[in-house]
């Protein structure tokens, strides 16, 4: 669509078309590498154990392997430790390890 064509339409509806088709690729960018939301085990490339990894879906804070248990996550106004409670730490132990080539 050229620029005088796109001109005819008020601004609301410029928008509209012009983020409409962004939408889906838009989609795939709030989390590219489907990381878990919270904490998860992590990986390194050659499949040996790097610790805890961490996603936050709203401020898109990654972390993506190298956390121990003491470690605490600053996200969102908020600090997080790696679950303590029993259902928490058996949750997170037979998860499916998150893998992924940058956690060295």
């Amino acid at each position: 669509m050229n620029t005088a064509t796109l001109e005819q339409y008020p601004l609301e509806r410029q928008f509209e078309i012009v983020t409409t088709p962004l939408a889906e690729f838009n989609r795939t960018q709030d989390n590219p590498f489907n990381y878990p939301e919270g904490f998860f085990k992590a990986t390194d490339r050659k499949g040996q154990p790097a610790g805890f990894g961490f996603y936050c879906q709203r401020c898109r804070l990654t972390v993506p392997g190298g956390l121990d248990k003491a470690s605490i996550v600053k996200h969102c106004g908020k600090r997080e430790r790696i679950p303590e409670g029993l259902s928490q730490w058996l949750k997170l132990l037979f998860s499916k390890p998150y893998r992924h080539g940058s956690v060295a």
